[in-house]
Order: C-alpha cells, then sequence, then structure tokens
C-alpha cells in the first residue's frame, strides 16, 4: 500500500479570506477609540458631560456585532467575486465599503453625515480585512 497525501481542506485564498472575517472585524475597537479622541478635541464641552467608557462599550459591542453580520454576509462574497476576477486590491476594496456605507446610510435621515459615520467604519474594517489577507 502506497503512502496517501493527506486532503487540502482549504485553498490558501479561502483561509485567507477566512481570517479576514475573523479578524478585520475587530478593527472596530481602534476605529472607535480614535473617533472618541477627536470628538474629545474637537468638541470639549460635550466631551465633559459624555460617559466614554459607557458610550465606548456600546458602540463596540454594537459596532462588532455589525461588523462582522455585514463582512460575512455582505462584503465577503463581493471580495471572492473580485477575487475571481483578479481585482482584488485595496482600492478596490475600499471602494466595496463605500458602496455598503451608502446601501446603509439609506436608511437614516441625515444622510451625509450617516455616509460619513458609516464609511469611515467600514473603511477601517476593509483596510483591516485586506491588509490581514495580504500578509496572513
Amino acid at each position: 500500500m502506497g503512502k496517501t497525501k493527506p486532503m487540502k481542506t482549504f485553498s490558501a485564498t479561502t483561509k485567507k479570506n477566512i481570517i479576514s472575517v475573523l479578524v478585520g472585524p475587530l478593527a472596530i475597537i481602534p476605529a472607535i477609540l480614535l473617533m472618541g479622541l477627536a470628538s474629545h478635541l474637537i468638541f470639549p464641552e460635550e466631551s465633559g458631560i459624555t460617559d466614554w467608557k459607557q458610550v465606548f462599550n456600546f458602540y463596540s459591542v454594537i459596532g462588532i456585532a455589525f461588523a462582522y453580520v455585514l463582512t460575512a454576509l455582505l462584503a465577503l462574497p463581493f471580495v471572492v467575486a473580485l477575487q475571481k476576477m483578479q481585482a482584488f486590491s485595496l482600492i478596490n476594496v475600499v471602494l466595496l465599503a463605500l458602496g455598503i456605507a451608502g446601501l446603509l446610510c439609506l436608511a437614516s435621515s441625515s444622510k451625509l453625515l450617516a455616509f460619513l459615520y458609516f464609511g469611515y467604519f467600514t473603511v477601517s474594517v476593509a483596510v483591516a480585512c485586506w491588509g490581514i489577507h495580504k500578509w496572513a
């Protein structure tokens, strides 16, 4: 009897996609910290009455939950399509993230503010996922 080779379960690209989807949405945490710091510096009178620990915890939990769902269900199929078309580049991933932000802001009454808000977070996650994919 000859030795059999172990069967490859996932391709290298699939493994990188899985790692990116599992780790990338955690980019919400530093993005929220930077947003909180910026708002503290820009609006110091508002930040004096805000309990940032509660705000950070709330936005982190909600943000991570949204980020995981959107990354797995919405962004990943588009990224796989980009990979198959050999168009997987940082600029295309960022444009995809901004497209997702555009979809999210359709449900908001203040479209520009919602687009800036969602765009910031979707681009943060997209850049993190792209970087993880490239260096995983």
